[in-house]
């Protein structure tokens, strides 16, 4: 399957609903577990706070704007950028690998689909920013398929592409909480999960994005778990806000 198939489509489906006024935002989550820490996302680039309006993407479709940055965040908790073990991300679209670059003494984790994607001639036909990620190369751990990060079953990382080639998302069982998915962009809002919509261009695989709904989905039924759909208004609005936290 070539990189082209990212910029074509043979069906048109809408990514936004009118109502949401294609505002969303971007999510990271830090993960304590006695064996490590692990940040799943690293947000939209820190510098872009110093540019007033942001940052355009494609020609304007897209902007990116930061208001706190993460670095900030992690430090009004407690935490610093060199002590955190792993950091991984769903896939390397620009607002999820903007600060990816801060983490030197982190292990990164992606599947081996991604890193083939993302280090080989044509990153931009995944609508991948290279500058984000170019000098992490020697701190990934490729994955091939699902991978439980603690050998523990509390925190497994799953293979679903489609999204991009390596696509992948975090299953999560907290003892209190239950089990919770964080969806990566495996759907963008409720609205794409309720029509299983294949947003156009942005989608590298159709088909097999069709499959990753259904595994995730399957799993989801399975654990009983929560699907936080990472760019989903209403599911970041009712979260719990740090300090506090799900355990």
């Amino acid at each position: 399957m070539g990189p082209f198939l990212a910029l074509l489509s043979t069906k048109f489906s809408d990514l936004y609903s009118k109502e949401n006024k294609k505002k969303f935002p971007t999510t990271c989550f830090y993960i304590q577990h006695p064996k490590g820490s692990l940040l799943w996302g690293t947000g939209l680039d820190d510098r872009y706070a110093n540019l007033k309006g942001g940052k355009s993407f494609y020609g304007g479709m897209s902007k990116h704007i930061v208001k706190k940055t993460l670095r900030k965040k992690l430090e009004k908790i407690g935490v610093s950028l060199d002590s955190i073990t792993y950091v991984s991300v769903s896939h390397l679209h620009p607002d999820h690998t903007g600060n990816l670059h801060l983490f030197k003494k982190s292990k990164i984790l992606l599947q081996k689909e991604e890193v083939d994607a993302g280090f080989g001639p044509f990153p931009f036909f995944y609508f991948f920013e290279f500058n984000h990620y170019k000098n992490i190369k020697k701190q990934i751990q490729t994955l091939n398929g699902d991978y439980d990060l603690f050998n523990d079953g509390t925190v497994t990382i799953i293979k679903a592409p489609g999204h991009t080639p390596g696509h992948q998302v975090l299953l999560l069982r907290l003892p209190n909480k239950g089990a919770i998915i964080l969806g990566g962009d495996l759907y963008h809002l409720k609205e794409n999960q309720k029509n299983k919509i294949s947003p156009f261009l942005i989608t590298y695989d159709k088909k097999e994005l069709q499959k990753s709904f259904l595994k995730i989905e399957n799993i989801q039924k399975k654990e009983k778990a929560f699907l936080w759909i990472q760019h989903e208004p209403s599911h970041w609005e009712k979260a719990l806000k740090p300090p506090l936290y799900y355990d």
